[in-house]
């Protein structure tokens, strides 16, 4: 069945989807992602291919919309990201990283003064908004 493996009903996706549709509307919340009979479950993802829980792998198209542009696992991301995660995450004091991220964003950015980070675009509408 190749790449096509999901679509057996008893496939560890169609399993998956049963399961989601009790727990999530739909099965996915990725309805633009869905697909008949069901949609396939990713499991891993390197570079631009993804694996499914079927085992098929594929070519990572949409790539997070876009949001992934070193593709998954990119070697040098997941060492900086690791290496952070040993140190701590989601303070509620400032931290150097804030300082260096804000000052390469004002250098490379012209018209950029200052900047003030936000920890959801609702937050960062709500400064908008008091500003």
């Amino acid at each position: 069945m190749g790449a096509n493996r999901f679509l057996d009903p008893d496939s560890a996706s169609a399993r998956l989807f049963e399961e989601a549709r009790r727990l999530i509307p739909g099965g996915t919340s990725k309805a633009n992602f869905y697909m008949r009979p069901h949609p396939f479950y990713l499991a891993s993802g390197a570079g631009c291919r993804v694996t499914d829980v079927d085992e098929v792998e594929r070519l990572d198209c949409i790539n997070n919309f876009t949001a992934l542009i070193h593709g998954h696992a990119f070697p040098r991301i997941v060492a900086a990201v690791s290496e952070q995660l040993a140190r701590g995450t989601a303070f509620a004091a400032s931290t150097p990283q804030e300082v260096a991220l804000a000052k390469l964003l004002v250098e490379r950015v012209p018209g950029i003064e200052q900047i003030r980070f936000g920890n959801s675009g609702t937050e960062a509408v709500m400064m908008a908004i008091k500003a």
